[in-house]
């Protein structure tokens, strides 16, 4: 509660009692509390150890042979493959369907070849039903190669040659 003067006609000052809800200020300061509660960022602060030891000379590390990729790109009238260094391998499309039997046991050869953890990169042309890279997809993943990565056939194309 609070009390306001008001000047009345002759000059005497009156007490009005007025009542102030402040129960609808108190809902809001509390939503706008949980708010900020539920949005807030929180940061972990960082530690960065810098010595003053001298650089000792690094050895010199083998040059190892780049990883070798596997690359298969999903034309309208084909698969084609390419392992490594190797020529690419055309699995030629029949009717409706790709030689997924051919493409299949391909991959099955080359599995003396393939790492643990192989990349695979595979790239469907635009306007390719979605089916169709699942299969390959799903072939890939039958013999085991589970780190497949999806791309664009224009970056891909000119590393099939």
């Amino acid at each position: 509660m609070a009390e306001v003067d008001v000047p009345t006609k002759g000059g005497k000052k009156k007490n009005i009692i007025v009542h102030l809800n402040v129960v609808p200020f108190i809902d809001m300061m509390t939503i706008l509390v949980m708010f900020l509660l539920m949005t807030a960022v929180w940061t972990k602060t960082g530690r960065i150890t810098a010595d003053q030891a001298v650089a000792q000379p690094q050895k010199q590390k083998e040059q190892k042979e780049p990883p070798k990729r596997l690359m298969i790109l999903i034309t309208k009238d084909n698969i084609q493959a390419k392992f490594g260094n190797q020529p690419p391998v055309h699995f030629e499309k029949s009717g409706k369907k790709y030689d997924l039997k051919g493409f299949t046991k391909w991959l099955h050869s080359l599995k003396g070849q393939l790492k643990k953890n192989q990349k695979v990169i595979v790239a469907p042309v635009d306007n390719l039903m979605y089916a169709y890279l699942v299969h390959v997809m799903d072939a890939c993943v039958g013999e085991g190669l589970n780190n497949i990565m999806v791309a664009d056939a224009d970056s891909v194309a000119p590393q099939m040659m």
